[in-house]
Order: C-alpha cells, then sequence, then structure tokens
C-alpha cells in the first residue's frame, strides 16, 4: 500500500488530538505499556478505561498521536522540561526502563508543581536525546488552563537518572529520555497482528482483572504474615494464590508482547511513511527550485494544501473552543449566580444580581465571532490574524467577565450588609432610647422641684434623648 493511502488527513488527526486532551489521555496512553497494576490504580482513582465500544479508534488515536508528534515535535532543542509527579514514580524510572506511553511535561516548572503527589512530591528535570521530539501542546488544546505543557513522543528509553536534590518540600531527579529504535512489520504481517490483538483483547482485560484480584488477596495475606497474625492456613492459601498467579501470568505477557509489537510496528510504519512523504515534497521542492513548470505548480499547490490544513485545524479549534467554553462559561456563572443568591438570602439582603443579561451577553458573543469565522476573504493570512484575534479576545474576555460579575456580586451584598447591618443598629439604638425616655419620664420631682415646678436635669435628659432619637431617624 502506497504511505499516500495509509496517513491520515488532517481532520482524522484533529479529532485523535481532542480526545487526548478531552478524557481519553489515560485510556490511550494505557495502550502503550498494559501495565496491570497501574491501570487498576488509575480505575479505581476515577479515570476513564473503557476499551468496550472502540478499541481500533483508541489504537488509531494513538498512532495518530504519535505521527503527529514525530512530524511536527522539536528535536534536540536542548530545553529542559519539567514533570511533577511523586517520587515512587521517579524511582521507577531507573536507567533502561522503557516507556510506553505519551511522557507529559511543563516548560514551567512552577506549573509542574502542580502536579506533584502531596506529602510525596517530585520534580523531574527531563532531558531528550537521540532523536526523541516533543510537542508545544497548549497550541493544540480547545480549551482548558495554560500549563505551558509539553507531549513527548511515546515509546522512549530511560538512558540515565540521578538524584538531584532534596529542598525545600520536594526531591529533585534529572532524567535523560532518548528515542526507542521501533520494528519495522510487512503490512500484511501487521495486518494480521492487529486483528488478533483486538479480538483477543477482551479475554486479556478478564485475564488481567483475575491477575489484578488475586494479587490483592495474595498481598493482604502477606501483610497478615509480616505483623505475625498469619495462620498455617494462610501460608498454604497464599501459597496456592501465587500459583495460579502465575499460570496466568503466561498468556497475559504473551498478548502483551504481541500487543506492543503490534502497535510499535504501526508507529514505525506512521513514521516511515512521514518521512517518505517529506523527502517527496523536499524532491518537490528542489525541482520549484530548478524552475521546472510542472513542480513549480506542485509546489504552489502543496503550499495552498498547507495553508489549508493548517486553516482547517484552527477554524475548528476556534469554533470548538467557543462552542464548548461558551456554556462552561454560562455554567460557572448560573453557579456563581445561585451562590451569591443563596447567600443573600441567608443574609437577609436583597441585591440587583442578575445572570439573565450576562449570559445573553455571552451567546451574543459567541455567534458574532463564529459569524466572522464563515465570511469568506482571498487572503489566507487574513483569516489567520482574524482566528488568532477572535481566540484571544474570547480567553481574555471570559475570564474578565466571570471575574467582572464576582467582584460586582461581592460589593452588591457587602453594600446590602453594610445597609442592613447600619438598620439593624439604628433600630437597637432607638429602642434603647426610647426605653430610656421612658424611664426619664418615669422619674419622680425632689421636693423642691415640685416647690418649683421645674425640673431642670429632667428636661435635658428628655432633649438629648430627642436628638439622638432625631439623628438615629
Amino acid at each position: 500500500m502506497n504511505y499516500k493511502d495509509r496517513l491520515p488527513n488532517e481532520n482524522e488527526v484533529i479529532e485523535s488530538l481532542r480526545r487526548y486532551f478531552g478524557f481519553l489521555h489515560t485510556q490511550i496512553n494505557a495502550l502503550g505499556n498494559l501495565n496491570i497494576d497501574r491501570m487498576y490504580s488509575q480505575k479505581e482513582a476515577g479515570r476513564r478505561l473503557d476499551y468496550s465500544q472502540d478499541l481500533e479508534r483508541t489504537i488509531n488515536d494513538f498512532v495518530n498521536i504519535y505521527g503527529y508528534i514525530y512530524e511536527h515535535g522539536v528535536f534536540n532543542s536542548g530545553k529542559t522540561l519539567y514533570r511533577g509527579t511523586s517520587t515512587k514514580e521517579a524511582n521507577n524510572l531507573s536507567a533502561g526502563t522503557k516507556i510506553g506511553g505519551v511522557v507529559s511535561a511543563s516548560l514551567d516548572e512552577q506549573k509542574a508543581k502542580r502536579f506533584t503527589s502531596y506529602g510525596d512530591g517530585a520534580i523531574i528535570y527531563v532531558h531528550t536525546a537521540n532523536g526523541l521530539p516533543f510537542v508545544y501542546a497548549e497550541d493544540l488544546k480547545d480549551y482548558g488552563e495554560n500549563e505551558s505543557e509539553c507531549l513527548i513522543l511515546p515509546f522512549s528509553n530511560v538512558k540515565s537518572r540521578e538524584f538531584y536534590s532534596n529542598w525545600n518540600g520536594y526531591r529533585y531527579y534529572r532524567v535523560e529520555l532518548e528515542k526507542q529504535e521501533l520494528p519495522e512489520l510487512e503490512d500484511d504481517k501487521l495486518d494480521q497482528l492487529k486483528k488478533e490483538c483486538i479480538s483477543k483483547f477482551k479475554k486479556f482485560e478478564e485475564d488481567a482483572k483475575q491477575y489484578h484480584e488475586l494479587m490483592n488477596y495474595a498481598d493482604e495475606l502477606l501483610d497478615k504474615i509480616k505483623n505475625g497474625r498469619a495462620t498455617k492456613e494462610d501460608n498454604i492459601k497464599r501459597r496456592e494464590l501465587l500459583d495460579q498467579m502465575f499460570e496466568i501470568s503466561g498468556p497475559i505477557n504473551d498478548f502483551k508482547g504481541k500487543f506492543q509489537m503490534m502497535l510499535q510496528g504501526l508507529c514505525g510504519q506512521r513514521e516511515r511513511d512521514i518521512k517518505q512523504k517529506q523527502g517527496d515534497l523536499s524532491k518537490a521542492q528542489q525541482e520549484v527550485n530548478a524552475g521546472e513548470p510542472q513542480a513549480r505548480s506542485d509546489g504552489k499547490l502543496g503550499k495552498r494544501q498547507e495553508i489549508s490544513t493548517s486553516l482547517i485545524r484552527k477554524i475548528e479549534g476556534c469554533k470548538t473552543y467557543l462552542k464548548e467554553a461558551i456554556p462552561q462559561v454560562v455554567e460557572q456563572f448560573i453557579k456563581k449566580a445561585d451562590a451569591f443568591r443563596r447567600m443573600e438570602e441567608s443574609l437577609g439582603v436583597q441585591t440587583s444580581i442578575s445572570k439573565e443579561p450576562i449570559t445573553t451577553d455571552l451567546n451574543v458573543l459567541r455567534d458574532k465571532i463564529l459569524s466572522s469565522l464563515m465570511q469568506r476573504t482571498k487572503s489566507s493570512e487574513l483569516v489567520l490574524e482574524k482566528l488568532d484575534i477572535s481566540r484571544t479576545t474570547a480567553e481574555d474576555l471570559l475570564p474578565y467577565l466571570i471575574t467582572e460579575f464576582s467582584q460586582q456580586s461581592e460589593e452588591e451584598i457587602k453594600k446590602a450588609l453594610n445597609e442592613k447591618v447600619k438598620t439593624v443598629v439604628s433600630t437597637c439604638i432607638a429602642t434603647k432610647l426610647y426605653e430610656e425616655k421612658k424611664t426619664v419620664e418615669a422619674e419622680k420631682d425632689t421636693l423642691i422641684q415640685k416647690l418649683f415646678k421645674k425640673n431642670v436635669l429632667k428636661q435635658a435628659k428628655l432633649a438629648n434623648i430627642d436628638a439622638r432619637l432625631d439623628f438615629e431617624n
């Protein structure tokens, strides 16, 4: 088969990236190693690992992401990448360790620290070598916080790992990764292997589940043995469990070997196809430079296709961002408005907070930007410029609107609460003054005050109370 028939179109790659950055990165990455212990740890943590629907699509996603990083990645950049993780994972990355999935890291050490494990934080300084590329991932995401994330090509080897320092609550390591050499399989053999792996994957999952359950039971018995609480029956049972685990591990390891051969074979095939495509493009460019008319025409066509695919990716990314981000922001507004409304009710105050005008403005903003993307223009550069402006405007404006709404709501509630407090205080003072006035009025006059029919002190007290009442009212 010709490489042109095997390579996916741009939209297929975009969809694979979109699924990866959505909720499927764990599911896609797990195929790289099929590490049973790690897979079940991820499941117990609530991560999605469900291959029952379309395993072949997930395999294709893995290969598409491999191809994208290989084709568009940065080689031998000399940059240090940072990965936040646990000390356990860092210690597992000994020299010679093979990593099957995508390695996610950051260009920003502070952002990488967000992904460390509490009380067991480790920062890995990642260096790539021997033709191992990585791509800057933030340009590929449709939404989400900027993490300065980079994706390193799957199937890497740990060339070296050294403990760097222990400082300020983090353990620091330096790890150098290098690219694995992938097998080259004939097309027919690769297709047959892929079909076999897909057909037997459900059996592998059943065996893996049984193995995991046996291992957990055996570990529980081992804890009892270590603590001196185990009975003779416990020791016998644990040996039986280990025998069962050994028996079932054979088929599991055989399948994992075939699956890795298949997945690496597909990625190696994609790598060679990309090289061949790049070679053909380079040859066409050389012909253009030599001045041959047809080659020049092909070069122009290639340039137009390059601009077209770039436009498709950016337009789809921008449209998806707007279609998905706006409802999310509206939902945030509604939640915040409801929270402020509940705060009003608990405090017994009333404000003019309303989510209706804001949600309307957001939807109008989305429609205007989407409409502008559909307008035709002869200049591709203008389209790209418009996309960048639209995306940047939306990304800058939406967080600002949320912050502005929150600040205005808080100010209104504080103002209303202040007015209520003033009213309550004023009412309390007035009540106290009225009681004080009654007390003064009830005071009996002395004999001299009765003779002169005048109580100057009493009148002064009452006048003072009346003046204070007038101030409070």
